[in-house]
């Protein structure tokens, strides 16, 4: 079970319904074991999807073939990015896989990594004949 905590002034409270609900089902005086993360920012999340929209919905002609899909581009994107891991099939032809970006796959300080990153990638790669500087500067500050 998973519950969701916001620290106050008088301690630790569960932050949502579900997790009170939860929470209660602990009896007093039982010990229980807990894993403290931070949850990442779902702004920050929609902003790098956003910048993978974009960038897919702008990518010449030719690419279009090669990532004919939004997630064809977002894995090739975390792949570039460093953000992989090796698939050994029986064939022996290993190949990478895009680490997955869900929530509980990588916290705030590994996904503002691959979001720096993701930039880097996306001006060498996917950006043609424009000033790369220019467009770092709107990529940073855009949202």
């Amino acid at each position: 079970m998973e519950i969701a905590f916001v620290k106050t002034d008088s301690g630790s409270i569960p932050a949502y319904e579900s997790d009170y609900e939860n929470y209660k089902k602990i009896k007093f005086g039982e010990i229980f074991e807990a894993e403290i993360r931070k949850p990442r920012n779902l702004k920050f999340h929609r902003k790098f999807m956003g910048l993978i929209k974009l960038t897919f919905e702008n990518i010449p002609n030719d690419l279009l073939l090669k990532y004919p899909t939004f997630d064809d581009l977002r894995y090739e994107i975390t792949i570039l990015s460093g953000y992989f891991d090796w698939h050994y099939p029986l064939s022996g032809n290993k190949y990478k896989i895009a680490k997955s970006i869900n929530f509980q796959s990588m916290d705030n300080v590994e996904f503002e990594k691959l979001y720096n990153s993701a930039i880097n990638v996306i001006i060498e790669k996917f950006i043609i004949g424009a000033d790369k500087e220019l467009i770092r500067e709107e990529i940073i500050n855009f949202m």
